[in-house]
């Protein structure tokens, strides 16, 4: 029964043909396909300008000293006490860094300890120090103090503050 109403229903008959009507919007773009295959080279460019090598040098050993001041984080390896002088004298304390910085912490009376270190002088441009001692002299001796370095390079100083290189000692 169903093929028989279906079949024997009027069809719609078309009208005539409008006019074309505006654009639509544009629709999303699809999905990227597959990579082709690489085209030919392109011609060779203008030649470049080559640097000095002894800008290249000098930029290899500014390198090479940043490397080694991040890998070398200077650090305190040595703290001494000392006195100077004779009425009142002055106490303190001083510390070495593995830099051969001196930093220095005077005593405020010969009762009170100091608050803080301050830096006093560089011994040597060297990063490798361990070492600082002081051989104290009493009336009428000179006191002298040593720094030595990993390699047994040594500095002495009578004050602190002055520091002659004394050799190298084989060890």
């Amino acid at each position: 029964m169903l093929v028989i109403i279906v079949g024997c229903t009027p069809k719609a008959i078309p009208g005539p043909e409008g006019t074309q009507g505006a654009t639509g919007k544009e629709g999303s773009s699809g999905q990227t396909g597959e990579r082709g295959m690489q085209g030919p080279p392109g011609p060779k460019g203008q030649s470049g300008k080559s640097v000095s090598a002894e800008l290249v040098n000098s930029l290899k050993e500014k390198l090479e000293l940043l490397d080694q001041t991040m890998q070398d984080e200077e650090k305190i390896c040595s703290i001494i006490s000392y006195k100077a002088g004779i009425a009142p004298p002055i106490l303190g304390f001083a510390a070495l860094t593995t830099g051969g910085k001196v930093l220095i912490m005077k005593n405020s009376s010969p009762v009170s300890i100091g608050d803080k270190f301050v830096f006093s002088v560089q011994i040597a441009d060297r990063t490798d120090f361990i070492s600082m001692n002081v051989l104290t002299g009493t009336e009428g001796e000179k006191t002298f103090y040593v720094a030595i370095t990993s390699d047994g390079y040594h500095y002495y100083s009578e004050d602190l503050k002055r520091w002659n290189a004394q050799g190298q000692s084989s060890f």
